[in-house]
């Protein structure tokens, strides 16, 4: 399993996850932020530190294609949450043309995950990660309401 901070300042809640991640021996990752910005010193010391430094949507692609990132069997089974835990992201769910569907759902007025999901008629976690996915090739971006914009 890998942790990974985006965004942390130096007393943030993600600098106490990152902390415990790496007690139970996961590792640790962190994207750069700009050495003023205050919201990015955790990230920015997390990397001084040891953390992974992850620039690019392709570090990712390479971190996940290094490490086994499928749940443990046994940690999803006490799960509540049937909308995440009996999800398999397989390649049959996150596919081409799921991919396509989100992508056409996007426009240049914010819009929220739940109508993304509506829209693109695909479960909540499938649409999370092509989100991701489009958020990190550059391709969309999160709005301060918690919407997501295409990037033209």
């Amino acid at each position: 399993m890998v942790t990974l901070v985006v965004e942390a300042s130096l007393k943030s809640g993600s600098l106490i996850t990152a902390r415990m991640a790496l007690e139970q021996g996961r590792e640790v990752c962190a994207v750069p932020g700009f050495p003023l910005d205050p919201r990015c010193q955790g990230t920015n010391k997390l990397i001084k530190d040891g953390a992974l430094l992850i620039e690019s949507f392709e570090d990712v692609l390479e971190l996940l294609n290094q490490t086994d990132m499928r749940p443990k069997s046994s940690l999803m089974e006490g799960s509540r949450d049937d909308n995440f835990a009996t999800m398999s992201l397989s390649e049959d769910l996150v596919n081409k043309e799921s991919r396509l569907r989100v992508v056409e759902v996007l426009s240049s007025t914010a819009t929220s995950v739940n109508d993304i999901q509506k829209a693109a008629n695909l479960p909540l976690p499938v649409v999370y990660t092509i989100l991701l996915e489009l958020e990190l090739a550059g391709k969309a971006t999160r709005t301060p309401g918690g919407g997501f914009v295409r990037v033209f």
